[in-house]
């Protein structure tokens, strides 16, 4: 399991509800190999090899197997995603 999730906003998230996503690839479905992060650099090399700005960021190494949803959306969207917005303000209850 990993670490428990603290946001913006206070909210804690534990370790148990979490998700976690496996990642594989392969030929097809009887050829299948995990992608981790010990063999995440010559995975992603093969999976993205049709897209140049993500095979360039792979052979940079500037991103790890940690980052490997932002790597997907720069193979598919040809850049990093948005920053995401901060958490809105909370409102005040007694108002």
């Amino acid at each position: 399991m990993g670490n428990a999730v603290r946001w913006a906003d206070g909210r804690i998230t534990p370790p148990s509800r979490i998700l976690h996503f496996d990642y594989y690839f392969g030929p097809n479905d009887a050829q299948l190999t995990r992608v981790d992060a010990n063999n995440f650099y010559e995975a992603m090399q093969v999976i993205v090899a049709d897209n140049a700005e993500a095979t360039a960021r792979v052979r940079n190494k500037e991103l790890e197997f940690k980052n490997i949803q932002d790597m997907l959306y720069i193979y598919r969207y040809g850049g990093l995603p948005p920053p995401s917005l901060p958490a809105p303000p909370k409102k005040d209850s007694t108002q």
